[in-house]
């Protein structure tokens, strides 16, 4: 069996690292801190927040052992030994403008996320969606209006304790971190196409992170190159690296290492980019490859 020696690993979280109910099993936690306490790294890379990767960080000891979180699709990078949070890149006010204007008559969700909180813009046929569902689902007034990866109302509120409906851009802030669109799966796959062909919103990066979600930042921002930077920091090549992801914003990860594997659930276009394929996040693909594939010194 192939056997390779790291000294960092590194994993999206959602739909990869974390299986469909949000949670990291006992096994792969264990391996993970088992690895750690061996001397290697862990970085942990996502779309999310860094408030909403804090717990994983914790449940994995990586307080413990200097970890490092990529938050925000490569915007920021939080060391953990240190509490240091790097901001990397922001979106201005004129380029939400730019990109709300671009959108204003899709039929579509508009998030503009920040660090802890997210305001909201809904077309007026998603807003009647949605209020029907709530009413359905008996929701209490408070609950967030957010859609999400896996429906049109998500609760994200241990990561975005605010959450905003806004109708204007007078009401959105100065600076986010990042846009997020979400639609059905058809609705996304046609809007992307058309934003391509008509080469629109060309100097921001978008990439699907789910089959309902696309995430947009400034061009040049990406997980790779905010990983790039972390290696170059720790004296790390590509091939002492193996990283782990599903979606379209871990392909710049991907490039940044041979030892790249797409778990079985991901996006049909993201395995073409990963040298390797391990098993769905429900089955606990990373833990498989880690146990079977990694040795330590």
């Amino acid at each position: 069996m192939r056997q390779i020696e790291i000294n960092c690993i590194v994993c999206d979280l959602d739909e990869t690292l974390l299986n469909d109910e949000e949670k990291i099993d006992g096994k792969t936690t264990d391996l993970l801190i088992e690895l750690q306490e061996a001397g290697i790294l862990l970085i942990l890379a996502s779309g999310r927040g860094y408030k909403r990767m804090i717990a994983y960080a914790e449940q994995l000891h990586m307080f413990q052992h200097n970890g490092i979180l990529i938050d925000g699709n490569g915007t920021s990078i939080l060391n953990l030994a240190d509490g240091k949070r790097e901001r990397l890149s922001y979106l201005s006010k004129e380029n939400s403008k730019e990109i709300f204007h671009t959108l204003r008559d899709e039929t579509i969700e508009i998030q503009f996320n920040l660090d802890d909180a997210i305001y909201v813009y809904m077309s007026a046929e998603i807003y009647e969606l949605k209020k029907k569902i709530r009413t359905e689902m008996r929701l209490p007034h408070n609950y967030p209006w957010t859609g999400g990866s896996y429906g049109w109302l998500s609760d994200m509120r241990d990561g975005y304790p605010f959450s905003t409906v806004v109708n204007r851009m007078e009401d959105v802030p100065e600076k986010i971190n990042k846009i997020t669109l979400n639609q059905d799966k058809e609705y996304i796959d046609s809007l992307m196409k058309k934003l391509n062909q008509n080469n629109l919103l060309s100097s921001y990066s978008m990439t699907k992170t789910s089959e309902r979600t696309v995430e947009i930042v400034k061009k040049g921002v990406s997980k790779g190159n905010a990983l790039k930077k972390v290696l170059e920091e720790k004296n790390l090549s590509g091939e002492q690296i193996i990283a782990f992801g599903n979606a379209e914003n871990d392909i710049s990860m991907f490039a940044c290492t041979p030892n790249s594997y797409a778990v079985a659930n991901a996006l049909d276009n993201v395995k073409e980019y990963a040298n390797y394929l391990t098993d769905s996040n429900n089955n606990s693909g990373v833990y498989q490859t880690l146990s079977n594939l990694v040795r330590t010194k």
